[in-house]
């Protein structure tokens, strides 16, 4: 993208949509009925992206346009975080050590239809993005990663993301109970997300490491009241074969052998 003055959250989008179209401007003119000047001036910042003629650029790509939405909002958060980095008004794309670690963690599923994608993926597959998100996302603070899962549109409604970080929240339990839980409670943050018919067995999945993570702080009456809730949700749920009913099954026992002890 060309450097400009008045760089805009729109002018990122636009450049973003035609880069999903892979389209070069001219053809993306000729599909979407917006001149390729007029492209070329929005993706500069020159002009302001009149919503009509994006709603356009976005039908030639074929790109819903809650998920254009959701983009806006993206760059429109992001932005002004580089230029506070930076110290300067962003005069062009903001420097590469500034937009790299949010790129890493969710680039890669800002411009996913997820529901289209769960269609044909595979439980493997699903654990392997939901891995290669979970290492993008660990190197920052807990509250910085519940930021950048609020700027993606496909991770943050991932069972698959979820299960990972419950396994993340599992291994920190003895070591650190608080890590533990916040590592819940963001797991929490997508299981309020995920499709409607996993969202109780998701919070139930949720439950049940909150409850492992209160069994690791000594709060044995609060991992118990945790757990029976986690069984409650969990079987209004319709069943996944990304949370594993083994595992909470396991997280029982050991709340068991915490009491008996």
């Amino acid at each position: 993208m060309a450097r400009s003055k008045k760089l805009t959250a729109d002018a990122y989008v636009v450049d973003a949509l035609r880069f999903h179209g892979g389209m070069t401007q001219t053809e993306l003119g000729k599909t979407s009925g917006v001149s390729q000047t007029e492209i070329s001036k929005y993706e500069v910042g020159e002009v302001p992206v009149p919503e009509p003629k994006l709603r356009r650029i976005a039908e030639a790509v074929k790109m819903d346009w809650p998920l254009v939405a959701h983009l806006r909002r993206f760059f429109a958060l992001l932005l002004p975080a580089a230029e506070r980095s930076q110290g300067v008004r962003v005069a062009g794309p903001p420097a590469p050590e500034v937009l790299e670690p949010a790129r890493l963690a969710v680039m890669p599923y800002l411009i996913e239809d997820a529901e289209v994608e769960a269609a044909g993926q595979t439980p493997e597959e699903a654990r392997r993005e939901a891995e290669e998100i979970w290492t993008a996302l660990e190197r920052h603070p807990i509250p910085r990663r519940r930021e950048l899962l609020g700027y993606t549109w496909h991770a943050a409604r991932s069972c698959a993301l979820l299960a990972r970080i419950c396994e993340a929240s599992l291994q920190a339990a003895d070591r650190d109970a608080k890590e533990a839980s916040e590592l819940a409670d963001l797991a929490f943050f997508i299981a309020g997300r995920v499709p409607e018919e996993l969202r109780s067995r998701a919070e139930g999945y949720c439950w049940a490491h909150l409850a492992n993570a209160r069994r690791a702080g000594g709060d044995l009456d609060g991992a118990e009241e945790a757990f029976a809730l986690a069984w409650k949700v969990w079987l209004a749920g319709a069943e996944s074969e990304l949370l594993s009913e083994r595992r909470m099954l396991e997280l029982q026992a050991s709340l068991h052998c915490a009491a008996d002890g």
